[in-house]
């Protein structure tokens, strides 16, 4: 292994050494001329940047002063909304548009029912709700199917 070694040596030493290739300069109207398109690059890149963030400030002006004109409509349209639930607003409609009045007294209608005398040994089913409308019910069921009462969807059976 060792002549080997001492070969490839040998045989570096014993060959001629390469001289250097001269680089070539480059003209100094080359290198001012990359400069100028270096720097006019850097300097359009700059401007470009500036540009958008201008423009960009100038949208979120415009897009901020739309957001408050819509909180003021929206604010305005929740008054309005308001105002026309109230119910001054609904009574002053109803009589300006609609013709309605006032009652000159209230009126009130009560309905009595029938007494019947209690039957020996039958019990009277227990009527469940109770209201004006319920004790109407029942009273006209009683008038349409004699002694029984009325069920619902069940008239006479």
């Amino acid at each position: 292994m060792e002549a080997t070694v001492r070969e490839i040596i040998e045989d570096m030493e014993a060959r001629p050494t390469q001289k250097p290739r001269h680089r070539r300069k480059l003209s100094p109207y080359v290198c001012i001329g990359l400069m100028f398109i270096l720097v006019t690059g850097i300097l359009l890149g700059y401007v470009a940047q500036k540009w958008t963030i201008i423009s960009l400030g100038y949208e979120v002006e415009h897009r901020q002063a739309k957001l408050n004109e819509l909180q003021m409509e929206n604010q305005y349209l929740r008054l309005q909304k308001a105002a026309a639930r109230s119910p001054k607003r609904i009574e002053q409609l109803a009589k300006e548009r609609m013709g309605m009045v006032e009652p000159l007294k209230p009126e009130h209608i009560v309905v009595e029912l029938p007494t019947k005398p209690q039957s020996s040994g039958q019990v009277e089913p227990v009527v469940e709700s109770s209201g004006l409308l319920a004790t109407i019910s029942s009273f006209l069921g009683q008038l349409i199917s004699g002694d029984q009462p009325v069920q619902a969807g069940k008239i006479g059976q």
